[in-house]
């Protein structure tokens, strides 16, 4: 490999995350968007969870648990 090849493939490396977040779109939406978007279904599962975990199975089961 010559030096030239060398050097273009390591600025090709440097530059390829950079490329690669910023160009990626899915549907139009860019990646923060999505990540927001992850972030607010996790959130939303987690309430969920916590809901049915402590208020619904209690009323069920008709006694308090900790």
């Amino acid at each position: 490999m010559t030096t030239q090849h060398s050097e273009v493939l390591t600025e090709a490396a440097k530059a390829a995350p950079t490329v690669t977040v910023g160009g990626l779109t899915l549907f139009g939406v860019g990646l923060a968007d999505w990540v927001l978007i992850a972030t607010l279904i996790y959130t939303g599962l987690q309430v969920y969870v916590l809901v049915r975990d402590k208020f619904v199975k209690r009323n069920k089961d008709g006694s308090k648990r900790r």
